[in-house]
């Protein structure tokens, strides 16, 4: 779909527009086979580093803003929240590695588990919960075809 849009609006940068696109997808691709924490992190960071340019493929003032907020948003709660509870889960557990039972099972108890909780809630900013769900409108500057992936794979 998004090969005919690009076509039919007669849009520019088209070749750095499929390579961004082909990133996504395999970065979320990633994320979704990913057998450890840390894998999932790398994954969870390129998706957000290459749908950047997919945001402000148009060019404009308004689409170069909306990404800056998208980048900064997201960049900012995955590092100082994700990345956070992912190092707070190894020296806990000991281990990256999922495992059937779960990493942490025993290893942390009381409100430790509420805040490692919250950390990882607020780390994954792409699902735009609040309070970090301000990102999501100023994307929607991109086109057509980011915004579907942007809804469809990289808010989950």
């Amino acid at each position: 779909y998004s090969i005919g849009y690009m076509r039919g609006n007669d849009e520019a940068n088209q070749t750095r527009f499929y390579v961004c696109f082909a990133i996504a997808l395999a970065s979320a691709i990633g994320i979704a086979f990913a057998g450890n924490m840390l894998t999932l992190f790398l994954f969870y960071e390129i998706l957000t580093i290459s749908t950047y340019p997919l945001v402000a493929h148009k060019e404009t003032p308004e689409a170069k803003a909306g990404a800056r907020i998208y980048l900064g948003i997201l960049l900012t709660t995955s590092i100082l929240f994700l990345l956070t509870a992912v190092i707070w889960t190894w020296f806990a557990a000991g281990t990256l590695n999922f495992r059937l039972g779960g990493i942490l099972a025993g290893q942390i108890e009381g409100p430790a588990v509420a805040i490692l909780f919250a950390l990882y809630m607020f780390g994954i900013g792409k699902a735009a919960l609040m309070p970090f769900h301000g990102w999501l409108p100023a994307a929607m500057v991109a086109p057509t075809p980011v915004s579907a992936l942007l809804h469809a794979v990289a808010v989950v």
